[in-house]
């Protein structure tokens, strides 16, 4: 494993040990699993309405509001909510991977549709997708819907963490790449605290102003899935169309084995020396003069998930 790897799991280790902490202090909208089902709780139906209407438009925006009688009170108030948050959600919240690797950033990714697969994801892989053609920043003056992926940057501009908003009280998280971080609904504000992100700088345009002195800012997204995009920019350079789902074959294998811990040494050793080889072609292609903006566009997203599967087997 490389030592700045290894800098950042102790890092992240330290990130998901404070934050047990501080969700163990409570907060307005808590979320248990039981029995595989998933609930929200809360002091009021109408916060868990809130919460559950959210969840609902985040699977698609034009879908009218739950039935209200959904939400039971007695102690306390609860939702079941397991049939109506995004498959990522049922099938991992609080279920941890079996080997370092998978991250915040893919998370975000995946439940995006940017990405298929659960693994690791490098920072510029992040900064990437969200500078690509599937993503567009809100404006300051935009709504922020649920779904949009918060991108936490610090004063460089350089990727820190990546997480899913839903509402001011919910939010989908994996914080950080350790086998001990779980996935799960948690508070936006819990997630920022960990973070060391300051209130004034939780909803940033770009990078804000040095007046303002944000050691660490979030900028908000909203991002198409890739399917989408490529049926309307469809991949037509057959090396191109045939790298691209190789790629995509090697990553299924790999995050089957992050999330499996199941492996053989001989066997990831020959994925890298694949990958690396994909990985050198799709630099040479992005040097190319004679293809378009669309095809170096797809060559660019090769090579930063190569270099993020290379990361991820580094770490089994």
């Amino acid at each position: 494993m490389k030592t700045p790897i290894l800098k950042l799991l102790k890092f992240h280790l330290f990130v998901a040990y404070i934050f047990s902490i501080s969700c163990a202090l409570g907060q307005e909208v808590g979320v248990k699993k039981e029995s595989g089902k998933i609930f929200l709780t809360g002091k009021s139906c109408a916060l868990l309405m809130k919460q559950a209407n959210a969840i609902h438009r985040w699977k698609n925006p034009s879908l009218k509001n739950l039935n209200p009688n959904i939400c039971s009170c007695s102690e306390n108030c609860s939702i079941n909510v397991t049939q109506i948050v995004p498959q990522i959600v049922q099938e991992k919240q609080e279920v941890c991977s079996l080997s370092d690797g998978p991250n915040c950033w893919n998370s975000s990714l995946v439940t995006s549709g940017i990405l298929p697969n659960l693994r690791y994801s490098t920072g510029p892989e992040m900064k990437f997708w969200m500078e690509s053609p599937l993503c567009r920043e809100r404006s300051p003056n935009e709504e922020i819907e649920p779904g949009d992926v918060v991108a936490i940057r610090d004063s460089s501009g350089d990727e820190v963490h990546g997480f899913i908003h839903i509402t001011e009280e919910l939010s989908f998280s994996k914080n950080g790449y350790s086998k001990n971080a779980k996935y799960s609904l948690q508070s936006p504000s819990g997630v920022f605290e960990v973070y060391g992100v300051e209130a004034k700088c939780r909803r940033e345009f770009k990078k804000p102003s040095s007046e303002k002195a944000c050691a660490l800012y979030a900028n908000y997204f909203k991002c198409e899935p890739i399917d989408e995009y490529l049926k309307a920019n469809p991949i037509k350079n057959s090396e191109q169309l045939d790298t691209w789902k190789a790629l995509d074959s090697f990553e299924c294998e790999i995050s089957g084995i992050a999330l499996s811990n199941f492996f053989k040494k001989d066997q990831v050793e020959l994925f890298k020396l694949s990958i690396s080889s994909i990985q050198s072609l799709a630099a040479e292609k992005v040097k190319s003069n004679n293809i378009s903006q669309h095809e170096i566009f797809i060559w660019k997203g090769i090579q930063v998930k190569t270099q993020s599967l290379i990361e991820q087997i580094e770490l089994l």
